[in-house]
């Protein structure tokens, strides 16, 4: 965890650290903490539960079931979204629990896995957040390498921060996450494949097992 932040801190990128394949043991999510990592991510909400007393910001690392809204609302600061319908329900949860939710919007720039595939229609929902008073928009993200096995690279990193620079200001504020993907673009990151403009990666196997 050490080496790796501080190789993320040369490239001024941020980790949010991925817990989901030790269920969010607090024990183990402790030791991101302590060396300097102040988000967490889990693709399981009952993860994200038992680790409610760490002082982390913590996010649901996958778009969340409409289902689940309230319980995304009481235990996750932070979610990857793509529908607009369970967007709004969430921050509805939000506001009777008196929270704030923050969207990250997922952009499908090919692996097909999840996201907006149509960037008009990911900017009209970044405009439409900012209507709902216990949501705002916190940043974009994307997905390669789940799926379709679609490469990182220093193309769709731009493509990204320039998504992300057009949803902020359709929101009317600039979003403060751009979140590259996972552990797989570490490499690109190390090779000075990633443009400023992205400043999040998602890391659970790199952290780990000094993979990637």
């Amino acid at each position: 965890v050490r080496v790796v932040k501080a190789l993320c801190d040369q490239k001024n990128i941020s980790i949010t650290g991925v817990t989901k394949v030790f269920r969010g043991d607090p024990r183990i999510a402790r030791i991101f903490l302590e060396e300097g990592i102040s988000m967490l991510g889990d693709s399981r909400v009952d993860n994200l539960k038992r680790m409610r007393d760490l002082p982390a910001e913590k996010w649901l690392i996958r778009p969340p079931m409409l289902s689940e809204a309230a319980a995304v609302a009481r235990f996750a600061d932070a979610a990857l979204h793509s529908e607009w319908e369970v967007i709004r329900a969430v921050a509805a949860e939000a506001y009777r629990m008196g929270r704030q939710h923050k969207v990250i919007l997922m952009a499908d720039l090919g692996d097909i896995r999840e996201g907006y595939v149509d960037p008009e229609e990911l900017l009209r929902v970044a405009a439409q957040i900012e209507s709902l008073p216990a949501a705002s928009l916190y940043g974009l993200g994307v997905n390669l390498t789940c799926f379709s096995f679609i490469q990182p690279d220093t193309e769709k990193m731009a493509q990204l921060a320039e998504l992300a620079q057009r949803a902020g200001q359709a929101a009317g504020h600039p979003v403060r996450i751009v979140s590259g993907g996972n552990s797989a673009t570490l490499d690109l990151m190390l090779r000075g494949g990633i443009p400023a403009g992205v400043n999040n990666l998602r890391l659970g196997e790199g952290l780990l097992f000094g993979r990637e």
